[in-house]
């Protein structure tokens, strides 16, 4: 526990806290020498890492300190006012702490089971970008649901203040302000509408309480002013503007990475009637992908279901199509497509995109397209080095309109006539339900081999070598025979219904009641769950 106290107070030190950061080495001392920390900390000297026990006894002693019942601990705090000299080494706050904690320590011992709660309103400024973003996309009312919620103060973020050079939200006068939130390009303008604002936590802290600012409170360091600035916000906010926080655990966890999947499984020791999920969309699913005490797979193919039962023979598996975003369902035709970007309908047009696996010759491809009189759209991602490229080469070739991150894809994917892409499920199925012809890249070994022959095998899709010439002369080749316009899609099923039938077999009832009637009929749906 000694080791632990110090390794906590190294992350102080580099959090921000050199206060805490003295006072947690004092305190591993102090532990070794059987002074008062040995005395509060009795009975869980055998606690993990996981448990944070230091920020626990810590957080109870700023308690006190914050009450007027440690004033001597209080003077060296400035969250409580003080401004003395903590000394070398923290030598002076050491003492009164110590003090502390031997003159209270049955007090602060009744911390010691529950787990610290900050709840970190600067994470606020990120949610307000997002929900701006979805409100210039959809227009409508938010129910904004927040899984871990803690006090629930991340549920007004909406009335943050973020101000900056790179946009503004909220106005001024907001009891929380996020300087520095936000860098680079602004979200789009507009106000949030917010419906409805719930929580679901384990263990929720009601902020308008008394007691539930006081606990929000003392685990903040009391170093941190920022910090506290923000959280004594964020409770006078909360003050004004409800929200509805629940006690209660989250009833799946869906896990969409390998390390996730081995993580839910351990959660599902820990928590029996927790269902734990995993959705893996590659054709051959890795061990990695694969625990005990998974509920259930979700996977795109009988190949992807076998290679599941490799590890687990009696795992429970359902085969569902990949999810796609809404907005691939309502692209717009190839000519309203066209007509936004200013690509002419009569002529051949490319959709080239990097999904950030850094798709070597792209530039080149891009650039040897052009040249042979296609029109190509060009997305770089996240590629700031290779966006910069194209639009040097846009400069010269009017047939190149080149693309850094955009959520414009599925315009993109409509106005083009094939895409070319790397073999990624999420793409191919985008592209299938928009309706063109894919070209892959073969360019991947191992994972990515199997999933450009799984896509082979599903149809519409064709394969080019990874260079200027290969990429040119199979593009071409498609091109020949592109109708224009393309026809709309409409022949490519939902995917919600196969989801919510699968998860009814872990007991859950998602059924998404709010879909338009599409293509996929009761039977589809039933062949998709049953298909394991």
């Amino acid at each position: 526990m000694a080791a632990i106290l110090r390794q906590q107070g190294n992350a102080c030190r580099e959090l921000g806290s050199p206060l805490y950061a003295d006072l947690l080495a004092q305190a591993a001392g102090d532990l070794l020498s059987d002074g008062p920390v040995a005395g509060v900390l009795d009975g869980y000297l055998t606690q993990p890492v996981s448990s944070v026990l230091p920020l626990r006894m810590l957080g109870a002693a700023h308690a006190l300190a914050l009450t007027g019942q440690a004033p001597e601990l209080a003077a060296f705090y400035p969250s409580a006012g003080g401004t003395a000299d903590p000394g070398a080494g923290g030598e002076r706050a050491w003492a009164a702490l110590r003090r502390t904690l031997r003159e209270h320590c049955s007090s602060i011992r009744e911390w010691l089971p529950r787990p610290p709660q900050t709840n970190e309103v600067g994470r606020g400024a990120a949610l307000v970008g997002g929900l701006r973003h979805i409100m210039a996309e959809a227009s409508l009312p938010i129910l904004l649901v927040e899984v871990g919620a803690s006090a629930g103060l991340n549920l007004r973020a909406d009335y943050f203040h973020v101000p900056g050079p790179s946009g503004h939200h909220a106005d001024a006068s907001s009891p929380v302000m996020l300087a520095g939130g936000w860098e680079g390009t602004a979200p789009p303008e507009g106000r949030i509408e917010v419906a409805a604002r719930t929580g679901g936590d384990l263990d929720p802290i009601d902020p308008t309480t008394p007691a539930g600012a006081l606990t929000l409170t003392a685990y903040v360091w009391p170093d941190q002013q920022a910090r506290l600035e923000r959280l004594r916000g964020a409770i006078i906010l909360a003050q004004s503007v409800p929200a509805d926080l629940r006690r209660e655990p989250a009833d799946l966890v869906l896990s969409v990475f390998a390390t996730g999947a081995s993580a839910a499984a351990r959660l599902k020791a820990e928590a029996p009637r927790r269902r734990t999920v995993v959705l893996c969309t590659d054709v051959s699913v890795h061990r990695l992908w694969v625990a005990e005490g998974t509920d259930l797979f979700l996977v795109t193919s009988p190949a992807a279901a076998a290679s599941v039962r490799r590890f687990l023979p009696r795992a429970a598996v359902a085969v569902v199509p990949p999810p796609v975003r809404a907005p691939f369902y309502a692209a717009p035709s190839q000519e309203e497509a066209r007509q936004a970007l200013g690509v002419p309908l009569g002529e051949p047009c490319v959709l080239v995109i990097d999904s950030g696996w850094g798709f070597g010759p792209l530039v080149e491809s891009v650039s040897a397209l052009a040249a042979a009189g296609v029109h190509v759209l060009a997305v770089a991602g996240r590629q700031r080095a290779v966006e910069r490229r194209l639009r040097e080469l846009a400069r010269v070739n009017r047939r190149v309109t080149p693309f850094g991150f955009t959520d414009r894809v599925p315009e993109l994917m409509a106005a083009s006539d094939v895409v070319v892409a790397l073999p990624g499920a999420t793409t191919c199925s985008e592209v299938r339900v928009v309706g063109r012809q894919l070209l892959l890249l073969d360019l991947m070994p191992g994972h990515g081999r199997d999933n450009l022959l799984h896509e082979l095998e599903l149809g519409g899709a064709h394969v080019c070598r990874a260079d200027p010439a290969g990429v040119t002369a199979s593009a071409l080749a498609l091109l020949d025979g592109a109708p224009r316009p393309a026809p709309r899609s409409g022949s490519v099923p939902r995917w919600e219904p196969a989801y919510a039938a699968a998860l009814e077999r872990v007991g859950l009832d998602v059924h998404p009641e709010s879909l338009a009637p599409g293509p996929t009929g009761p039977g589809e749906v039933a062949q998709a769950a049953a298909a394991d």
